[in-house]
């Protein structure tokens, strides 16, 4: 026999799979805490629009007509994009009783999250 230097077909297979298996592992790990960290996002996102929906209430004694009122009269900065969704439009508004105005904001999403809620309940 010559004296060949290489790997054998049997040990580049067994390291082909354990690159595998951690490659599962790790990507079932990242994928829960990027999922977590877009609800946590839209956590903050419908508190931050609710609490400027009743600050915007508080100040003029109506709701707003839309959510962009309440970018244009200096209450949040700008519409917040949905996380899943990624677009700022696809907020969904809630009417008060009494009319056409802003009472409650939603997210349009329909999975379920976390909490084992759909994130269109939050």
């Amino acid at each position: 026999m010559s004296n060949q230097k290489g790997y054998t077909l049997l040990e580049l297979l067994i390291v082909v799979m354990i690159i595998g298996i951690l490659y599962a592992i790790g990507n079932v790990v990242i994928g829960g805490r990027i999922t977590y960290a877009k609800e946590t996002a839209l956590k903050h996102d419908l508190t931050t629009m609710r609490k400027a929906i009743d600050d915007f209430y508080t100040d003029k004694g109506k709701y707003p007509s839309a959510l962009q009122d309440l970018a244009d009269n200096k209450y949040i900065r700008a519409i917040p994009e949905e996380p899943f969704t990624k677009s700022a439009d696809s907020w969904v508004t809630i009417p008060s009783p009494k009319g056409n105005d802003v009472f409650d904001v939603k997210s349009s999403n329909t999975a379920v999250g976390s909490n084992g809620k759909p994130y269109s309940e939050w």
